[in-house]
């Protein structure tokens, strides 16, 4: 278990996946410059219900540990930064620094290991491909090293679910448990 500051956002984020942020809240500002300096990594978990600015939100459970990759000056004095996601991570207590700043008990969990896509998954792999080719994303294009974990990541990323399902992915442990539940889900919205 490791003690780590945490980021709500009204949306998850899944392993591989990078995010651009808009940082202008002082206590986010200090979880960003204690990041950058001392090279820690931090939670970023999904708000179930109250606001990313404010008062700290009732979040998941479970969610994204992040390290940040770039960052930059924007206009109004914003900092802007780029975090990606890396490993999953369970959340066991939180706690509220004097600043507001959600802290918590975290388990992280093992990253993923590199799956190679099996064969039956193939439809998926081709979605995540035409997906790719009609977005401006192309750090979610699949290339000859995407992994089974990598393809569900992506797909949970880009199709039209709901939240509750969304949000259950991050805890699931098999990549190929998750593709599972990726086909049904697509075939129960294509049956209605």
């Amino acid at each position: 278990m490791k003690n780590i500051p945490l980021f709500p956002l009204q949306q998850p984020l899944y392993p591989g996946i990078p995010l651009d942020l808009r940082i202008f809240e002082q206590r986010y500002l200090n979880l960003v410059t204690r990041s950058l300096k001392n090279a820690e990594p931090f939670g970023i978990v999904p708000i179930i219900s109250g606001r990313e600015v404010g008062a700290p939100p009732d979040i998941y459970p479970w969610g994204t540990l992040v390290e940040i990759r770039d960052w930059n000056q924007l206009e109004g004095g914003l900092l802007g930064i780029r975090v990606q996601g890396d490993r999953r991570l369970h959340v066991r207590e939180t706690a509220v620094q004097h600043d507001g700043l959600l802290t918590a008990s975290v388990d992280i969990l093992p990253a993923d290991e590199f799956v190679p896509v099996p064969e039956e998954y193939g439809d998926l792999l081709q979605l995540l491909e035409e997906l790719a080719e009609k977005l401006p994303l192309d750090y979610l294009k699949p290339d000859g090293n995407t992994g089974a974990a990598e393809l569900g990541w992506r797909l949970t990323m880009l199709l039209p679910l709901a939240t509750e399902k969304r949000l259950s992915m991050l805890e699931v442990d098999d990549s190929l448990e998750r593709l599972d539940r990726l086909r049904d889900w697509l075939a129960a919205m294509a049956n209605g």
